[in-house]
């Protein structure tokens, strides 16, 4: 792959296989072979990545440009379409403009608006139009009509009987899209998606803006290619279309379909993109210890719609891998906390994940018992003083908030990397820790009722593979909290026996 001269590469890499190392090979390669570092253009989808990409090809002035791709379409409208260009909007600003735009529709008739009028759930709406590429300056049409019957909101908004009251709903919701649009326009802003929805956009409608902006590149690599949706696809399609056309990504972990992001891309790239396109896997692991790898395989290889893939781990010592059943989440997590604590180990060397944000309260508590310092997502934060303040205003226990007001003051001045990392599953994509607590390992919460049953086995492949020496997975043993996950028997962690009569823990 790395010294290859085909059109359309596809890098099949999963977890812990080097594809950065491999990706960051080829652009050398490619530069050493006399291609002009600013010929190059590497994309994708986070801040993140693109930082580790920038980190592992160095600095000076033969390093190409390292882009998300809304960074590369804010820039692109800046500098070559500025009528387009706007301020991107926080989320506070988006929510009042389209409150006033919801109550001037209200206000108009729009009883399709008449008995949701929350902004938030109607921001996920527009947003997933964009991703979509629904113009809001287009007229509505069938394609429209589709998509929100399918669309968990859109559903409920349009009738599925035919006739003038679910066309008029389908106008109303078009009517809406296209208010929210003129309404930022004239703000002079735009919102997360439109950096890459007006760039697009931009691109079909101008031939000359278009051809310059193909003639860019020689080379465009695309990485973590199984989180794009639509809109991101359209966009890489037409920067691509006259350039060696690179990506690389893992099917397997493609975990945010509810973001509207789609594994097809990677799975049907030659059809989709009707090019010729030579795929290259990375089989061998460089992170999971081999039982590890063997029980995640075991469990993603019962996912239908994906690559096949025969990981080799190019490790040998075993990892230690416990089950364990607990009465309820605050058991859970002060069993969790106490073998923090005694391990010894650095506690940076500890990431908790879990499905839901709420299952991170009773974990804080039990850390913040012990003085054990942790990360958390800001917005959960029990002893920011955020957290602190809204707990009081609730009316909490004093003593509660007392102890959080303790603990909040003995966490200053810990650096964020010294401390165990409580995170969901989702935002632990792309990284690793020596020792992993998957907790709430239960039908229900994992596979959760409401998702896709093939998602959340990616999502729990995904979790498993963060650890690269212990993985602890445990689950509420209680009649209310549904049955152990399905996900620890597909993985070959657990046999047939009935689980109710499994109470204490198993190494495994």
């Amino acid at each position: 792959m790395v010294s290859s001269s085909a059109r359309t590469i596809r890098l099949v890499a999963p977890a812990g296989s080097g594809k950065t190392r491999t990706v960051v090979s080829r652009v050398r390669r490619r530069i050493d072979a006399g291609v002009p570092p600013d010929r190059i253009l590497l994309l994708t989808f986070d801040r993140a990545a693109a930082a580790s990409l920038r980190g592992s090809l160095g600095a000076g002035p033969s390093v190409p440009l390292v882009s998300t791709l809304n960074a590369y379409g804010n820039a692109l409208l800046r500098e070559r379409v500025p009528e387009e260009h706007g301020r991107v909007l926080s989320r506070r600003e988006r929510t009042e403009i389209l409150a006033r735009v919801l109550e001037r529709r209200g206000r108009d008739g729009g009883a399709v608006f008449a008995h949701t009028l929350d902004p938030s759930a109607w921001l996920g709406l527009l947003s997933r139009l964009k991703n979509e590429v629904f113009d809001p300056r287009a007229r509505p049409g069938p394609r429209l009509t589709a998509f929100l019957e399918r669309d968990p909101l859109g559903s409920a908004m349009v009738p599925r009987a035919e006739g003038a009251r679910r066309i008029g709903s389908v106008v109303a919701v078009g009517r809406l899209y296209r208010g929210y649009d003129e309404d930022l326009r004239a703000r002079g802003g735009m919102d997360f998606d439109d950096q890459k929805l007006r760039a697009l956009l931009a691109l079909l409608r101008s031939d000359r803006l278009r051809r310059e902006v193909q003639g860019q590149w020689s080379e465009v690599v695309v990485d973590e290619f199984q989180d794009i949706n639509r809109l991101d696809f359209e966009l890489v399609r037409i920067l691509a279309a006259r350039s060696i056309l690179v990506v690389a990504g893992d099917d397997d972990q493609a975990i945010y379909a509810f973001r509207g992001c789609s594994h097809v891309y990677l799975l049907e790239l030659e059809e989709r993109l009707d090019r010729a396109t030579v795929s290259y896997d990375l089989r061998r692991n460089y992170r999971s210890p081999p039982n590890i790898l063997k029980a995640a395989d075991r469990l993603i290889r019962r996912n239908r719609t994906r690559i096949p893939k025969r990981p080799i781990a190019h490790r040998t010592r075993r990892a230690v891998v416990t089950l364990s059943p607990r009465a309820d989440p605050e058991a859970e997590a002060a069993s969790l906390a106490e073998a923090i604590e005694r391990s010894g180990r650095p506690f940076a060397d500890f990431a908790v994940l879990y499905r839901l944000h709420a299952q991170s309260l009773p974990l804080q508590l039990a850390l913040m018992a012990r003085r054990i310092p942790f990360t958390v997502r800001r917005e959960d934060d029990l002893g920011s003083e955020d957290g602190i303040g809204r707990l009081r205003a609730l009316g909490a226990d004093p003593d509660l908030v007392g102890r959080l007001e303790v603990a909040r003051r003995s966490r200053e001045g810990v650096p964020p990397e010294c401390g165990v990392s409580l995170r969901t599953i989702f935002r632990a994509k792309g990284l690793q820790w020596p020792v992993v607590h998957l907790v709430g390992c239960n039908d229900g919460v994992m596979p959760h009722r409401r998702s896709a049953v093939e998602d959340e086995r990616r999502l729990f492949y995904v979790a498993m593979t963060r650890a690269s020496e212990a993985l602890h997975l445990s689950w509420i043993d209680a009649e209310e909290a549904g049955p152990p996950s399905r996900f620890l028997r597909e993985a070959g962690l657990a046999g047939p026996l009935g689980w109710r009569l499994r109470r204490r823990s198993q190494r495994v």
